[in-house]
């Protein structure tokens, strides 16, 4: 797949640039998960049809021991990882979301 290689790494230099404007580090876990799954920011992408783009986003709050992810246009899971190990089912058991993929 090395048709596949991007020789053009203009995307991840902007990603780059972006997390480092954004003092992002010191964001709280949900910020900076939102911050991730935002489509009007370049951290977010919908390159699918060059076999790159956002599928998911995942944060693990420890502070919170709980995880957050989500799939893009989709409601965010919330997971809590104490009652979860505790034997806890997660009731949701499908996620929704929207690839824009044409």
């Amino acid at each position: 797949m090395l048709r596949l290689n991007r020789e053009n790494l203009e995307g991840t230099k902007e990603r780059l640039n972006y997390l480092s404007q954004s003092k992002i580090e010191k964001m709280n876990g949900q910020d900076a998960f939102n911050t991730f799954r935002d489509a009007a920011t370049p951290l977010y992408n919908e390159h699918y049809h060059e076999f790159f783009g956002t599928l998911h986003t995942f944060a693990y709050l420890f502070d919170e021991n709980k995880i957050i992810t989500a799939i893009p246009g989709g409601e965010v899971l919330e997971v809590d990882f104490n009652k979860w190990v505790r034997g806890e089912s997660i009731k949701q058991n499908v996620l929704n979301g929207y690839l824009n993929y044409f």
